[in-house]
Order: C-alpha cells, then sequence, then structure tokens
C-alpha cells in the first residue's frame, strides 16, 4: 500500500541574521515538495532573501539554490513565489535546509508543499 502525498506546511519569523532556519529537510525516505512561499510583512517596508543551504547559513548570489537575495517588499505587504510542476523540491539526502532572513523582524515566511515517498 502507497503512502502517498501528505499536505505540509511551516510558518517562521525571519531575523536580522540571514540564517534563520526556515524550514530543514524531511525525514530519510521522504521528499518534499514545496509549491508556495508567502513573504509576509507585517511592518515597515523591507527586504527578505532565502535559499537551499545547510542549517544556518546565509543566502549568498553565487548559491544554486538561491530563492530571493535582498528582495524589497512593501510595508503591511505579501509577496507569493509559486512553483508548477514537481514544484520546488527538498529531499533528505540533499541536507539542504530552506535558510534566510530579514532587514526587519515583522518579516514571516510561510510554506506550503506536500510530502511522500522518495
Amino acid at each position: 500500500m502507497s503512502l502517498g502525498t501528505k499536505p505540509d506546511s511551516n510558518t517562521v519569523a525571519l531575523s536580522l541574521t540571514l540564517t534563520t532556519n526556515v524550514l530543514a529537510p524531511p525525514a530519510s525516505g521522504l521528499t518534499r515538495s514545496i509549491r508556495h512561499i508567502k513573504v509576509v510583512n507585517g511592518g515597515a517596508a523591507a527586504t527578505y532573501s532565502l535559499a537551499l543551504k545547510a542549517a544556518g547559513v546565509a543566502p549568498l548570489t553565487t548559491d544554486p539554490g538561491l530563492i530571493g537575495l535582498v528582495v524589497p517588499i512593501a510595508a503591511n505587504a505579501t509577496h507569493d513565489l509559486q512553483w508548477a510542476g514537481d514544484g520546488l523540491l527538498q529531499t533528505a539526502a540533499g541536507a539542504l535546509n530552506i535558510t534566510g532572513g530579514a532587514s526587519a523582524a515583522t518579516v514571516s515566511i510561510h510554506v506550503l508543499g506536500v510530502l511522500f515517498p522518495s
């Protein structure tokens, strides 16, 4: 019997260090397909950065897993990042977190996707 897919979501407030661990890789034998990341700014205009990285490592311009680097987000606004097809895949074997940060403590990340057996 197949396990099928399981809805998966996570919400994290970003810090000013750019090394916030937003989402760890899934458990062994699972793959996460991220379909939607909503960046929410509940305060003044700010910037945010996100990437698939090792835990606690800030995004850089040369990252192959760069999602966004110093992206401006208006006061009290949201950004929607969406992936079609298989989505943004995060595997246990890849051992990559989604890490990032923001220039203001009012920015949070909401990740929506599904988990499925690898």
